[in-house]
């Protein structure tokens, strides 16, 4: 298994090349690693092909036009559009229409709020421990 960093200019291309070379589309996620300083997104493209898996690494800022491999793979096209509906990311070609949602609703849930402190708990679980019946 290995992660590329790739740029986004070079998405399509390389995803062509992957195609041809047998790879699959498995699944596409992507992260706000935002913080209250810096905008900033990964993208990670997850392929397999037989034994091998391979996944390839794209930074945004998540503002910008970020381009669809969908005329490369079909299964982006419900992969790409969570992108745009979850993170906010406007990937080209996507209206991101497909999920439904109230219209109150926050209009990309995994996107991070500017301002606001995220609390990390480390949770710890000992060998062997009992799970009491709820």
């Amino acid at each position: 298994m290995r992660t590329e960093e790739t740029k986004k200019e070079n998405l399509v291309a390389q995803a062509y090349e992957m195609k041809k070379e047998g790879w699959r589309l498995v699944c596409i996620t992507g992260t706000d690693l935002s913080t209250d300083s810096e905008q900033k997104m990964e993208v990670l493209y997850h392929f397999a092909r037989e034994n091998e898996v391979r996944h390839l690494r794209v930074e945004t800022d998540g503002t910008e036009n970020y381009p669809s491999i969908l005329s490369a793979y079909a299964n982006a096209l419900f992969l790409e559009n969570e992108l745009k509906e979850m993170l906010g990311i406007p990937v080209d070609g996507i209206k991101g229409e497909l999920l439904l949602r109230l219209e109150d609703e926050v209009k990309a849930p995994l996107k991070r709020l500017r301002g606001v402190s995220y609390e990390t708990r480390e949770i710890k679980v000992e060998k062997n421990a009992e799970v009491a019946p709820q």
